[in-house]
């Protein structure tokens, strides 16, 4: 379970993601892309509310995107 601020306009959202090769002190602070307005989904009693992204490496292991350390949060991806 992964909680993203997404700066004022959209604010924070959770997602469920399989993230299992970071560990939360990794996690805490960092920037992230991810894919909002999908719609929200019930997976095994927690509510996802956005897709974070990342590249899939050969044997399955996710490789979250990354943004330059001066973006704004929330900022759209074009």
């Amino acid at each position: 379970k992964l909680t993203v601020d997404f700066g004022p306009v959209v604010g924070s959202l959770r997602t469920s993601a399989q993230i299992t090769n970071y560990g939360a002190d990794e996690l805490r602070g960092r920037l992230v892309v991810g894919a909002i307005n999908l719609g929200d989904k019930r997976i095994a009693g927690f509510t996802s509310e956005f897709l974070v992204l990342g590249a899939l490496e050969p044997d399955g292991t996710v490789r979250l995107l990354r943004v330059d350390d001066d973006i704004v949060p929330g900022a759209p991806v074009a």
